[in-house]
């Protein structure tokens, strides 16, 4: 139950308790907090981790969580020239921003597989992530260049199995780096 007076507002919760709020502790309090359900506000909490600030702050919890996924083309064909594979890290990037995760980093290794550094809000299970990647970014490569099908039996660009780590925040770094490197042997 809530009520106002002379610009004061007192709220009651399930128990019969009164708090009490001004409004401007009320604004304040409502600006700090994130947009619930918006797709904006999902962007603004999932930033990727740094050393300033390793934390993401949600609405409801802080949380620092972060994935190393690979996955590999179906039948390791190394069909990931340097063309498809600045598209495919585009798409990469549209989906994680899409989906309401944070793509860190993602390269592609010897054009047969890729490496995705990814920081995630806890609701999202690293499954999704998954899917979500291969999937969209399967679909929209083959649409795009229908040659590689040929390639391919069956015209699926993505193995069915991923690789998935979760990363703490000590190891980030080397992860990171590691990441970058897979850069140097691609073709």
């Amino acid at each position: 139950m809530e009520q106002e007076a002379k610009g004061i507002r007192y709220q009651s919760d399930n128990k019969g308790h009164l708090a009490m709020d001004t409004e401007d502790s009320l604004k304040s309090r409502m600006q700090e907090n994130c947009t619930y359900g918006s797709v904006e506000g999902r962007r603004q909490q999932c930033q990727p981790s740094t050393q300033q600030n390793k934390y993401i702050h949600g609405c409801t919890c802080v949380y620092n969580l972060n994935y190393h996924i690979v996955w590999c083309t179906k039948y390791r064909r190394k069909v990931l020239n340097p063309e498809i594979s600045s598209r495919l890290v585009e798409l990469l990037k549209d989906v994680a921003s899409e989906k309401g995760f944070t793509l860190v980093e993602a390269k592609v290794g010897e054009g047969d597989h890729v490496h995705c550094f990814v920081s995630a809000p806890p609701k999202l299970s690293v499954t999704d992530i998954a899917r979500w990647l291969k999937g969209i970014s399967g679909r929209y490569l083959l649409m795009e260049y229908p040659e590689q099908r040929k390639r391919l039996w069956k015209g699926h660009l993505w193995n069915g199995s991923y690789f998935a780590e979760s990363i703490g925040s000590t190891s980030e770094e080397n992860s990171l780096r590691y990441i970058e490197r897979q850069k140097d042997v691609q073709l």
